[in-house]
Protein backbone atom coordinates (compact mmCIF):
# COMPACT_ATOMS: atom_id res chain seq x y z
CA UNK A 1 0.00 0.00 0.00
CA UNK A 2 1.03 3.85 0.25
CA UNK A 3 1.48 4.20 -3.39
CA UNK A 4 4.75 2.27 -3.47
CA UNK A 5 3.51 -0.56 -5.51
CA UNK A 6 3.84 -3.35 -2.59
CA UNK A 7 0.65 -5.20 -0.77
CA UNK A 8 0.53 -6.55 1.94
CA UNK A 9 -1.46 -9.66 3.41
CA UNK A 10 -3.18 -7.90 6.49
CA UNK A 11 -4.75 -10.71 7.44
CA UNK A 12 -6.12 -14.64 6.48
CA UNK A 13 -8.90 -16.75 7.41
CA UNK A 14 -10.00 -20.10 6.78
CA UNK A 15 -13.57 -20.50 5.72
CA UNK A 16 -13.88 -24.67 4.75
CA UNK A 17 -16.74 -26.05 2.68
CA UNK A 18 -17.48 -22.01 1.50
CA UNK A 19 -20.44 -21.55 -0.72
CA UNK A 20 -18.94 -19.84 -4.47
CA UNK A 21 -21.50 -16.96 -4.01
CA UNK A 22 -21.20 -16.69 -0.40
CA UNK A 23 -19.32 -13.24 1.01
CA UNK A 24 -17.79 -14.01 4.49
CA UNK A 25 -16.28 -10.17 4.29
CA UNK A 26 -17.70 -7.06 4.82
CA UNK A 27 -16.69 -3.43 5.08
CA UNK A 28 -19.19 -0.36 6.23
CA UNK A 29 -19.34 2.33 4.07
CA UNK A 30 -16.33 3.92 5.76
CA UNK A 31 -14.12 1.35 6.28
CA UNK A 32 -13.94 1.68 9.89
CA UNK A 33 -15.31 -1.91 10.60
CA UNK A 34 -14.82 -5.08 8.71
CA UNK A 35 -17.61 -7.65 9.73
CA UNK A 36 -16.73 -11.73 9.50
CA UNK A 37 -18.68 -14.31 9.12
CA UNK A 38 -17.02 -17.17 10.88
CA UNK A 39 -17.75 -20.73 10.19
CA UNK A 40 -18.61 -21.48 12.81
CA UNK A 41 -21.83 -18.93 12.05
CA UNK A 42 -20.61 -16.34 14.25
CA UNK A 43 -19.98 -12.51 13.04
CA UNK A 44 -17.05 -10.73 14.07
CA UNK A 45 -16.56 -7.00 13.81
CA UNK A 46 -13.20 -5.95 13.81
CA UNK A 47 -11.47 -2.60 13.23
CA UNK A 48 -11.05 -2.07 9.71
CA UNK A 49 -7.77 -1.03 9.87
CA UNK A 50 -6.89 -3.96 11.83
CA UNK A 51 -8.27 -7.32 10.67
CA UNK A 52 -5.35 -9.39 12.50
CA UNK A 53 -6.28 -8.46 15.79
CA UNK A 54 -9.00 -9.57 18.17
CA UNK A 55 -12.71 -8.24 17.15
CA UNK A 56 -14.19 -5.52 18.84
CA UNK A 57 -17.53 -7.04 19.36
CA UNK A 58 -18.16 -10.91 18.14
CA UNK A 59 -22.63 -11.14 17.12
CA UNK A 60 -24.12 -14.69 18.80
CA UNK A 61 -26.71 -16.44 18.03
CA UNK A 62 -29.08 -19.48 19.17
CA UNK A 63 -28.43 -20.89 15.53
CA UNK A 64 -25.58 -20.20 13.15
CA UNK A 65 -25.70 -17.09 11.15
CA UNK A 66 -25.91 -17.04 7.46
CA UNK A 67 -25.72 -13.53 6.05
CA UNK A 68 -25.63 -10.27 6.85
CA UNK A 69 -24.82 -6.78 5.47
CA UNK A 70 -23.89 -2.94 6.51
CA UNK A 71 -26.18 -0.62 6.31
CA UNK A 72 -24.89 2.43 3.99
CA UNK A 73 -25.07 5.41 7.05
CA UNK A 74 -22.93 7.72 7.33
CA UNK A 75 -21.42 7.02 11.62
CA UNK A 76 -22.45 10.16 14.36
CA UNK A 77 -21.62 9.74 18.00
CA UNK A 78 -22.92 7.59 19.39
CA UNK A 79 -24.18 5.75 16.04
CA UNK A 80 -20.62 3.88 14.64
CA UNK A 81 -22.79 1.40 12.38
CA UNK A 82 -25.98 -0.63 11.42
CA UNK A 83 -26.39 -4.23 10.04
CA UNK A 84 -28.38 -6.85 9.38
CA UNK A 85 -28.04 -10.20 10.07
CA UNK A 86 -30.29 -13.24 8.68
CA UNK A 87 -30.32 -16.38 10.83
CA UNK A 88 -31.58 -19.95 8.61
CA UNK A 89 -34.96 -21.86 9.73
CA UNK A 90 -33.84 -24.97 11.63
CA UNK A 91 -35.15 -28.06 10.06
CA UNK A 92 -35.64 -31.86 11.36
CA UNK A 93 -34.73 -35.29 9.61
CA UNK A 94 -37.56 -35.02 7.14
CA UNK A 95 -36.97 -31.14 6.20
CA UNK A 96 -39.63 -29.97 7.93
CA UNK A 97 -39.30 -26.20 9.52
CA UNK A 98 -39.08 -26.94 13.01
CA UNK A 99 -37.87 -23.38 14.41
CA UNK A 100 -38.35 -20.22 12.38
CA UNK A 101 -35.23 -18.14 10.39
CA UNK A 102 -35.16 -14.37 12.21
CA UNK A 103 -34.17 -10.89 10.14
CA UNK A 104 -32.70 -8.57 12.79
CA UNK A 105 -31.51 -5.17 13.18
CA UNK A 106 -28.03 -4.29 15.12
CA UNK A 107 -26.44 -0.99 15.68
CA UNK A 108 -23.53 -0.67 16.82
CA UNK A 109 -22.84 2.15 19.22
CA UNK A 110 -19.68 3.92 21.13
CA UNK A 111 -19.98 5.26 24.77
CA UNK A 112 -16.13 6.72 24.66
CA UNK A 113 -13.37 7.34 22.39
CA UNK A 114 -11.96 4.58 20.44
CA UNK A 115 -12.89 0.86 19.78
CA UNK A 116 -12.55 -1.02 23.31
CA UNK A 117 -16.47 1.18 24.57
CA UNK A 118 -18.17 -0.30 21.94
CA UNK A 119 -21.32 -1.74 22.27
CA UNK A 120 -23.68 -3.75 19.81
CA UNK A 121 -27.87 -3.59 20.56
CA UNK A 122 -30.51 -5.32 18.52
CA UNK A 123 -32.95 -2.75 17.24
CA UNK A 124 -35.38 -5.04 15.84
CA UNK A 125 -36.06 -8.87 14.92
CA UNK A 126 -38.37 -10.47 13.12
CA UNK A 127 -39.35 -14.31 12.52
CA UNK A 128 -39.54 -15.63 8.93
CA UNK A 129 -41.92 -18.37 8.44
CA UNK A 130 -39.11 -20.42 6.22
CA UNK A 131 -35.93 -19.56 5.11
CA UNK A 132 -32.75 -21.19 4.19
CA UNK A 133 -30.94 -18.34 2.27
CA UNK A 134 -31.83 -14.02 2.56
CA UNK A 135 -30.40 -11.39 -0.01
CA UNK A 136 -30.41 -8.75 2.49
CA UNK A 137 -30.97 -4.99 0.62
CA UNK A 138 -30.54 -1.80 2.47
CA UNK A 139 -31.97 1.60 1.03
CA UNK A 140 -30.19 4.51 0.26
CA UNK A 141 -30.40 6.12 3.68
CA UNK A 142 -29.82 2.92 6.10
CA UNK A 143 -33.03 2.78 7.48
CA UNK A 144 -34.80 0.01 5.76
CA UNK A 145 -33.87 -3.04 4.69
CA UNK A 146 -35.46 -5.78 3.14
CA UNK A 147 -34.95 -9.48 3.67
CA UNK A 148 -35.66 -11.59 0.44
CA UNK A 149 -35.30 -14.82 1.96
CA UNK A 150 -36.09 -18.30 -0.07
CA UNK A 151 -35.79 -22.27 0.31
CA UNK A 152 -33.91 -24.91 -1.58
CA UNK A 153 -37.01 -27.08 -3.21
CA UNK A 154 -36.12 -30.38 -4.65
CA UNK A 155 -38.28 -31.35 -8.36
Amino acid sequence: GGGTGEFLCAASFVHPKLPHDRQVLKWTPDEMFCGRLCPDGKIHLHDGADLAGDPSAVFEFTHPAQNFDFAPIRPRVPLKARLAIFVPDVRDDMQRVSAPAEVSVWEVITSGAGFQQLQAQMRASYPVSSGQVAELKWNSTGTAVLAHCTTEVDE
